[in-house]
């Protein structure tokens, strides 16, 4: 009873698990997931899938690096002589301030960094890049500040239904100072890029008349696109002005090149085009491949490891978050305990659901049966030899040898004496490794000796020699 309902639960698991994976495919398998993750792996419309592979088949070999860890350990400042690459495509990356210094030295150092991004706020390039300042700009973002915050007390008093809660907000020297940072080139922080909203745009290059219609789809319908372009007034920290490379709706800048120290800083503001949606097209693969066109001879190092954001690194807070943080969360935080963490669980409910149970007693090992058989055919023979029964012996080790051609050699024999042609006989010698003569010897011999009535002793002992022989070349 026991064992029937162990083997209940075994099929009832497996069940389950094979309707699980089914209902998986179904529902997941071969669905086509139009969400922007950048990833080289992802083979959806907005992975990179594609891009991946054309970099590894540009650059081939040891040239071309991916980057599954810190800049800081995996990166070196200058790799090679030639002009090395840092390659990132995605909505945001997110770097550290190990990883920002690691950047900073290699583009310094002559090398050159490609961001396909989204969004540019990251900290190696709010370290790099500056706006022009004027009264116009400080003006515009006061004001907006201002109005937010009136906006904020006003909803506050709304909600707490306070009547003499008042919405006016008094703007001070304070204020301005948190706008405007003193600096020898008085250099004012605002964003650098703008967003425009269009169902379709224009991509074309400075110096090519090819332009791309680029589309936001979802679910293969066009929608409306929210497309990122940047100020023309975007600057390196050291002085050098951009380079517009590249245009969106002709008057809108998404591809530019800004010099810092010996190197090049790349920013396209349009990664989407990079994914294999668009890279399937004839057009697109002309537009990146002249994107492309514009990097270093030496090595391309794509960061993988700065897509994600990371709280632990980025919280300023970190020693009170790491006393606060319990064991459970730290593993969480870390991939590689994360996996650890998830294959212990599945294997411990494997462990559940067939190593949770009464285990069955040890079965005794019990001593093979001996094969009596050899015996038996000498005592028969020294029998029949006492008796001068030369036939009957003969008999008797023929059929022992043709027990021995079917068990050791699988061979079919003839169903009667006699019937054995030149292809059995080929086939019996490709088998056993004798000598055909021999083995056509034996059966004719013993055809011969079966129609005979008296068998004398030279000729059964010449018949017991003849299998003896084929013995010894079979061995």
């Amino acid at each position: 009873m026991q064992s029937r309902s162990n083997i209940r639960l075994i099929i009832a698991a497996a069940v389950l698990i094979v309707v699980g994976l089914a209902a998986y495919l179904l529902l997941v398998g071969d669905r086509v997931l139009w969400i922007e993750t950048y990833k080289p792996d992802d083979k959806n419309p907005y992975g990179s899938y594609v891009f991946f592979q054309l970099m590894n088949k540009i650059n081939g070999g040891e040239s071309f690096y991916r980057v599954n860890d810190t800049l800081s350990s995996e990166m070196p400042e200058d790799p090679t002589p030639d002009v090395d690459n840092y390659l990132f495509l995605g909505n945001q990356a997110y770097h550290d301030s190990a990883d920002t210094e690691q950047l900073l030295h290699f583009v310094a150092a002559g090398n050159r960094a490609f961001f396909l991004v989204d969004d540019l706020s990251n900290r190696f390039l709010d370290s790099t890049l500056c706006g022009f300042y004027n009264e116009e700009m400080k003006l515009y973002w006061i004001q907006a500040e201002l109005k937010q915050r009136e906006d904020s007390l006003a909803t506050s008093a709304a909600e707490s239904a306070t009547p003499d809660t008042e919405s006016e907000y008094d703007w001070t020297e304070e204020d301005e100072d948190y706008y405007a940072f003193e600096q020898e080139n008085d250099v004012y922080e605002y964003p650098l890029f703008e967003m425009m909203f269009d169902s379709s745009a224009y991509l074309t290059l400075r110096g090519r008349p090819e332009y791309y219609p680029l589309r936001r789809v979802l679910e293969y319908e066009t929608t409306m696109g929210q497309w990122t372009f940047l100020q023309d007034t975007i600057y390196s920290i050291d002085g050098n002005t951009s380079e517009i490379l590249g245009n969106i709706n002709e008057d809108h800048p998404v591809f530019i090149r800004i010099r810092y120290g010996k190197g090049d800083i790349y920013l396209h503001t349009t990664p989407l085009i990079f994914t294999n949606y668009f890279m399937v097209s004839d057009t697109a693969n002309a537009y990146v491949s002249a994107v492309v066109s514009r990097m270093g001879s030496g090595k391309t190092f794509w960061d993988e490891e700065n897509r994600d954001y990371d709280w632990k690194a980025f919280n300023q807070n970190t020693e009170e978050w790491m006393n606060d943080e319990g064991p459970l969360e730290f593993i969480l935080s870390e991939r590689s305990l994360r996996n650890a963490w998830y294959l212990l669980l599945f294997s411990g409910i494997l462990y559940l659901i067939f190593g949770a149970r009464r285990e069955q007693r040890i079965i005794p090992v019990r001593e093979n049966m001996d094969n009596t058989s050899i015996e038996y055919a000498e005592v028969i023979s020294q029998l029949f030899m006492k008796q001068s029964d030369h036939k009957k012996l003969i008999l008797l080790k023929m059929d022992l040898f043709k027990s021995h051609l079917r068990e050791r050699f699988m061979l079919r024999l003839p169903q009667r004496t006699g019937d054995e042609d030149d292809t059995f006989f080929r086939q019996a010698a490709q088998k056993t490794g004798a000598d055909i003569e021999l083995i056509r010897e034996i059966f004719q011999r013993y055809a011969y000796l079966s129609l005979i009535e008296g068998v004398d002793t030279p000729d059964m002992l010449h018949f017991h020699n003849l299998i003896e022989q084929f013995y010894t070349q079979t061995k």
